[in-house]
């Protein structure tokens, strides 16, 4: 792929070096359209809003599951991102995250949101912890450079944990 064929979306903003070449490697970074009708109607039945920014992410990304070193992965599907939230728990989900957190992909054991802002966010499937991540970049050097650092990082405890993944009882 040559740098003429090189299309990087405007949600994506201005790629670090590293992560537009993991990307590109990887035959991501090509225009394409994928149709979210489907997709958008399952969200907005579950009460999440499909804002301009999610919909930008997932009309590009829906359906790419993107492998990296070690077995890292990130599968960008909204619908199974969704599905790994229980319906019971959406209301924590925005009162946590943000009211417009919406599903977009998943890792191992984590879901990934974004907001209308454009804000990204990995919530550990078993409501542990949550990080905040500063853009997409934040995502891919987390995900697949395995950075530690990056993002802000919050144990969840207390109130802040649905009741049915409490550990206290």
């Amino acid at each position: 792929m040559t740098d003429e064929t090189v299309f990087i979306p405007p949600w994506m903003g201005v790629l670090e070096p590293k992560v537009r070449d993991f990307l590109q490697q990887r035959g991501v970074l090509q225009q394409r359209t994928v149709p979210i009708d489907t997709v958008r109607a399952e969200l907005e039945g579950l009460g999440f809003q499909v804002h301009d920014y999610a919909q930008a992410v997932v009309t590009f990304m829906d359906g790419l599951d993107l492998r990296g070193f070690d077995h890292r992965h990130l599968k960008f599907g909204a619908s199974d991102a969704a599905d790994g939230i229980d319906g019971f728990c959406i209301p924590d989900v925005k009162r946590t995250l943000s009211d417009t957190a919406c599903p977009v992909a998943t890792s191992d054991f984590a879901i990934f949101f974004v907001t209308a802002e454009g804000g990204w966010w990995l919530l550990d499937e078993a409501w542990v912890l949550y990080i905040r991540l500063r853009d997409f970049n934040d995502v891919i050097r987390l995900i697949f450079f395995g950075e530690q650092g990056v993002g802000t990082r919050v144990q969840l405890e207390g109130e802040q944990v649905p009741p049915a993944y409490r550990r206290d009882g």
